[in-house]
């Protein structure tokens, strides 16, 4: 067995050198063996997502690996088998202390921190029941601290575009999910430049006005989306697919998730589909982790890229199932017009095992470990 190392050390970027053999650790606290280097530090109150590393292993492991998780205070266990080499474990307690075990290798000690308040949205008056989520949801992240937890549970709840906050969790439970609404009439429109002419929204690299999207987050700090659950943005059940490179009321089609100029961001372990054109686009963001995500969009379903990150810098994608009918493209710059004033000059996106779809082109600017 492996001995602990007494260090906690990240390299800058939290980016590993080519062909070095580690498991990565997401989760803050941790004590690591020498044989495991943690990625940037994250507050998960409530759920570690981590890579097992075995020799020759992508996406999936060559055998299923069993776990096991023990409450250092009392004792209770959970054992669960991952078939991935990146996996997350949900439903952990804040500031509490665990012991993770994973076949194949050494004991991680886990110290998770504190949280600063859950909300549940069903308090703000979220129903299953609605036809528009919208207004009860924007409540919710309203009454949501700073450091705190926004869980969505107890089914799938229909919704306008969410503008997030940041300092905020985002928490989607299993079996429950976010749909957007197929009417555009309640939809917002994001305009193309902010007050100060910086870009905002964007289309396929050129500063474009568009409809805001299913979850959008704009200048966001330290922000997490997470969970079992699903976010669907409704691409099939509204017009956005029969119009693909036209605009609707001066706007282009949604994303289903939109991130601009947000820095410290997390998205692990949800499932987001049905996307109405790309499906989860940072803009100019910066050190944003993406890991055991799926993505899944119908063969029919015209540009809906999987993760299109745009002038972002220190992007890390891992362990993510890309199921889509268009190119996946997790390293895009921006237009020359955007790039002349706007552009981050050093992208350093990596991706870690990722899932291609079958007949998908190859990665672009995209560095394989």
């Amino acid at each position: 067995m492996t001995p602990y190392s007494a260090s906690f050390h990240t390299p800058p970027g939290g980016i590993r050198s080519p062909g070095s053999d580690k498991t990565q650790e997401y989760a803050r606290h941790v004590h690591c063996p020498r044989n495991r280097l943690p990625l940037p530090q994250r507050d998960f109150p409530r759920h570690i997502t981590l890579r097992h590393h075995v020799p020759g292993a992508r996406y999936s492991l060559p055998r299923p690996a069993a776990w096991v998780l023990t409450d250092m205070r009392s004792g209770e266990k959970r054992q669960g088998v991952t078939d991935r080499a990146v996996f997350s474990i949900f439903g952990l307690e804040p500031a509490a202390n665990y012991s993770l075990s994973v076949e194949g290798a050494g004991p991680l000690s886990i110290s998770t921190p504190e949280c600063h308040g859950l909300v549940d949205a069903r308090d703000h008056g979220a129903d299953t029941l609605l036809e528009d989520n919208g207004a009860a949801l924007a409540r919710a992240i309203g009454a949501t601290p700073s450091g705190g937890t926004l869980r969505i549970t107890g089914g799938i709840y229909r919704t306008s575009p969410l503008m997030l906050k940041s300092g905020m969790t985002l928490e989607i439970a299993k079996d429950s999910g976010l749909a957007a609404i197929h009417d555009r009439g309640n939809w917002p429109i994001l305009p193309a430049h902010d007050a100060s002419g910086a870009p905002l929204s964007s289309w396929e690299g050129v500063p474009e006005a568009a409809y805001a999207s299913l979850i959008t987050a704009l200048g966001c700090d330290n922000l997490t989306i997470c969970g079992e659950g699903m976010l669907d943005g409704g691409g099939a059940e509204g017009d956005w697919w029969s119009w693909p490179k036209e605009t609707r009321n001066g706007a282009r089609r949604p994303r289903t998730v939109f991130l601009s100029r947000c820095t410290h961001v997390t998205l692990t372990g949800i499932t987001v589909r049905n996307s109405p054109s790309w499906t989860v686009h940072p803009l100019f963001c910066r050190d944003l982790t993406a890991a055991d995500l799926r993505i899944w969009n119908p063969s029919d379903s015209p540009n809906t890229d999987g993760l299109n990150p745009e002038s972002s810098e220190d992007v890390r994608i891992e362990g993510v199932h890309f199921r889509l009918a268009t190119t996946v493209s997790p390293s895009r710059p921006a237009s020359r017009c955007q790039k002349q004033a706007h552009a981050i000059t050093s992208p350093h996106t990596q991706c870690f095992r990722p899932q291609l779809p079958y007949g998908a082109r190859s990665w672009r600017s995209c560095h394989w470990l």
